[in-house]
């Protein structure tokens, strides 16, 4: 058997014949996710300084890339002088949180082996944060298989139900209509038929368009993001336009766009665009970025339409079996527009010595560990 082996990089090393690797993982892996694909990062990269703090471990094959891990060195806790390796950091909460590995579908226990190995072996912190992992599926179950086989300590920091649509889980009637969530409580669902009659007899017919081909969507997407309460930087509002990151935005949609893999889903009415949502696609799901709605038809619910045709529009594309809105379950009424959801959990993953196993098993060990490190 030929050996796997990894290596770590900073991302501003990535030649073209890993870039090519990359992309062909991202395609490949058991859990897509467009956050760790190179048309975002390396994109990011060019225009953004956060961005070049961020480190690569690859997982190389005999002939492909088994695994690609992005990740920053940061301070893990508030009251101990240690750092760990992990999957956020200043640029990576950029656009969401979904930050997972990507892990090839060919042995993705020995990948994930071979990069926690790779980890411990080499200089750095012993300590792995996995943030925002899937809690269930094929890339949480090779997982836990190659930190057992391993031996690693390993704790669960968070846990978190976030909202999602399997279109594979929802009926011909759920499929029928992308203005209707079915999923929802027959009050809501006659309110929401309600504000949809409403917006139609004061602003025109309701109609839900693609826009990922038309480069002017991202236009549209950031003066409608700006006129809103976002765009006011006074009141704590982060919008692309008057925060200065636009042109960032431009140019990761741009890089999407020009593989096929960019979803733009417009609600207008009439002449007037209601709603725009902009999501990103890795294998067989759609991943929602940003999205945006006219506040003066924020009575009329506009937004929560607009998002329910997102999902709607996504799932009942040939090919796409998943939407993803990158939304945690801290914003409930947002999260109740979806029907399905999913677990996630962030780990602590003890790579190094007897430093970080201790730290992971706590009680005593803990205790006595905090009394004999500096402050």
């Amino acid at each position: 058997m030929t050996d796997w082996r990894m290596r770590i990089l900073r991302l501003t090393e990535a030649d073209a014949g890993l870039t090519e690797a990359w992309k062909q993982l991202s395609d490949d892996a058991v859990e897509p996710n467009p956050f760790h694909d190179p048309r975002f990062l390396l994109t990011s990269a060019e225009h953004r300084s956060d961005a070049t703090s961020i480190n690569l471990a690859v997982v190389e094959g005999e002939h492909r890339l088994q695994a690609l891990m992005a990740f920053t060195t940061r301070k893990g806790f508030a009251r101990l002088p240690l750092h760990m390796r992990s999957t956020v950091g200043p640029f990576m909460l950029q656009l969401g949180d979904l930050r997972h590995p990507l892990v090839g579908a060919e042995d993705p226990v020995r990948a994930w082996r071979t990069l926690l190995v790779g980890l411990r072996r080499s200089r750095g912190p012993g300590l792995l944060e996995l943030a925002n992992l899937p809690g269930d599926g094929p890339l949480a179950e090779s997982l836990t298989e190659a930190i057992a086989r391993l031996g690693m300590a390993v704790r669960e920091r968070e846990r978190d139900d976030r909202a999602c649509a399997y279109a594979h889980r929802l009926s011909a009637k759920e499929t029928q209509s992308l203005l209707s969530a079915e999923h929802s409580s027959a009050g809501t669902i006659k309110k929401r038929a309600r504000h949809v009659r409403q917006l139609e007899a004061e602003v025109g017919p309701l109609t839900v368009t693609g826009l990922g081909a038309d480069p002017s969507a991202i236009d549209r997407f950031l003066h409608l993001e700006a006129a809103g309460w976002k765009g006011d930087t006074s009141q704590a509002g982060r919008a692309l336009l008057p925060t200065g990151h636009d042109a960032w935005f431009r140019a990761v949609t741009a890089a999407f766009r020009a593989d096929d893999r960019l979803v733009a889903t417009a609600l207008t009415a009439g002449e007037t665009l209601l709603y725009l949502g902009i999501g990103l696609r890795a294998g067989a799901g759609v991943f929602s970025t940003l999205d945006a709605y006219d506040e003066r038809y924020a009575h009329y619910s506009a937004g929560a339409i607009g998002r329910i045709a997102e999902w709607k529009s996504a799932v009942t594309t040939p090919g796409v079996d998943y939407f993803d809105p990158n939304l945690s379950s801290v914003y409930r009424d947002s999260a109740r527009l979806y029907p399905h959801s999913r677990p996630h959990v962030t780990l602590l993953i003890a790579t190094g010595g007897p430093v970080s196993r201790a730290l992971l098993r706590g009680g005593p060990a803990l205790r006595s560990l905090r009394q004999r490190l500096p402050r």
